[in-house]
C-alpha cells in the first residue's frame, strides 16, 4: 500500500509520486502547483562525489516559497553511538543478498541497453567501509 494514502489521511498534504529519473521528476515537480517540499534523503547526498552540486541541481528546480528537506545522519562509529561501521557493512552484505542483486542488476541493464555480454556470475558486489570516505564504498 502506498505510503501517502495514509499520510494524506493525517496530514493536510498531497504526496505525488513520480517514476522517471531525479532531473525527470525535479522537472515535473517545478511544473505542479503551489508550494512543494523536496526530500533528500541522507543516503543519497552521502553517495555523492560532490553532494552540493546535487542541492544546487534541486534548488535550480525551486520557486519561490519552496521547500527542501534533507536527512542526515550521523557516520558510524567503533563506539558507543548508535550503529558501529560493523553494522553498516553488514546491512550493505545482507545475508539474503538483497544489495548484491540490486547492484549487480546494473551488469543486467548494461547487457540490455548496451548490448554487452557480461556474465554476472563472474562478477561478486562487496560493500567496504572506507575511512577516508567516511561512506560504504
Amino acid at each position: 500500500r502506498f505510503c501517502g494514502d495514509e499520510a494524506a489521511s493525517r496530514y493536510p498534504l498531497t504526496v505525488q509520486p513520480y517514476v522517471g529519473t531525479n532531473d525527470e521528476g525535479l522537472a515535473a515537480a517545478a511544473h505542479m502547483p503551489g508550494r512543494k517540499t523536496f526530500l533528500l534523503l541522507g543516503s543519497s547526498l552521502g553517495n555523492a562525489i560532490e553532494p552540493w552540486k546535487d542541492i544546487a541541481n534541486i534548488a535550480s528546480f525551486m520557486a519561490r516559497g519552496d521547500r527542501l528537506l534533507i536527512g542526515v545522519d550521523t557516520p558510524p562509529s567503533d563506539q558507543d553511538s548508535g550503529k558501529t561501521r560493523a553494522e553498516v557493512v553488514a546491512a550493505y552484505n545482507d545475508a539474503a543478498g538483497i544489495t548484491s542483486r540490486f547492484t549487480l542488476n546494473a551488469l543486467t541493464n548494461a547487457n540490455r541497453l548496451a548490448g554487452t555480454d557480461f556474465d554476472l556470475a563472474d562478477f561478486r558486489a562487496v560493500s567496504e567501509w572506507s575511512a577516508e570516505h567516511h561512506a560504504i564504498i
